[in-house]
């Protein structure tokens, strides 16, 4: 698997954030086609929608982040879960392992990053570079 992949994912979710600020801004000035004004309580429930929306994109783009960058060095994958040494991973198996035991949410940037370090190659692992600042707490 090459990093086109990773890049496209990238690309598409931009794309898809794009269009969700661009539609939210038409609901705020009232610039939707062929739709009369909205009121301050309808623009709150479509700008809701949206941000809701924006965080299943984010957590779908995150899930396929995370199988590709996986897949780019599987070894600590194969060591985490005592498969043997040849294995031979691909992408459906690689999201089966990941996801097929319970459910995982990319809200707490600690939880994540610290299961990240055990799954992703080293050279390949983003979160890494994810820093808390001092009285904060970040999250995804």
């Amino acid at each position: 698997m090459s990093k086109k992949k990773i890049l496209e994912n990238h690309l598409k979710f931009e794309a898809d954030i794009e269009k969700i600020i661009s539609y939210g801004l038409e609901v705020i000035n009232d610039d939707l086609p062929n739709k009369s004004a909205k009121s301050r309580i309808e623009k709150c429930m479509l700008l809701e929608a949206l941000l809701l929306r924006s965080c299943a994109l984010w957590e779908n783009f995150i899930e396929k982040e995370l199988v590709f960058l996986v897949n780019l060095g599987p070894e600590k994958l194969i060591s985490e879960m005592g498969l043997p040494k040849n294995t031979k991973l691909n992408l459906k198996l690689i999201k089966a392992i990941l996801y097929s035991n319970f459910y995982r949410d990319f809200h707490d940037i600690e939880r994540s990053r610290s299961y990240y370090e055990r799954i992703i190659s080293d050279k390949y692992n983003f979160f890494e570079n994810i820093k808390n600042s001092p009285g904060s707490k970040n999250r995804l």
